[in-house]
């Protein structure tokens, strides 16, 4: 296949969808992770983060999503941000997105940073924070709403 050939191909499955990318005029929202046990954390305690996603529309529609790790203060650029992930998602369908994987996809076992989503559509974005002693059981627990920002 020619050069100019392949590059329209990539146009093209971009425009149609089949690529992840961010969407054009949006909503994004950043939903604080933490997930998992020990470093980077100050107690001995194993943290866990659930994002659930509902579309609340009467189609389907889609959104993407990346992870974004913290670095440490003076590491001058933070830390390491996964590429995009595209996710299509039903109507009046709720999709989990767990620390397993978040750390799975950030290619880590612990996790401090952020799960960046954006879409074209209104989506109902809640995180679910919880935390248990080492060898015990969930001893706290805590669910966000997380509010949307508009991007360009």
């Amino acid at each position: 296949m020619r050069p100019s050939r392949i590059i329209a191909a990539v146009f093209i499955a971009a425009a149609c969808g089949l690529a992840p990318r961010a969407v054009a005029a949006q909503n994004e929202w950043a939903v604080k992770v933490v997930c998992g046990r020990g470093e980077p954390f100050t107690v001995p305690a194993t943290v866990a983060t659930t994002v659930n996603i509902h579309n609340s529309l009467r189609e389907n529609t889609r959104f993407v999503f990346k992870v974004a790790q913290a670095g440490p203060i003076g590491s001058g650029s933070g830390g390491p941000v996964t590429g995009f992930q595209a996710q299509a998602i039903g109507p009046d369908r709720v999709i989990a997105i767990t620390c397993r994987e978040i750390t799975r996809i950030a290619g880590v076992t612990s996790l401090d940073g952020f799960l960046v989503i954006q879409s074209a559509s209104d989506l109902d974005v809640v995180a679910v924070y919880s935390a248990a002693a080492p060898g015990g059981s969930i001893s706290t627990m805590d669910v966000e709403r997380v509010t949307p920002r508009r991007i360009q």
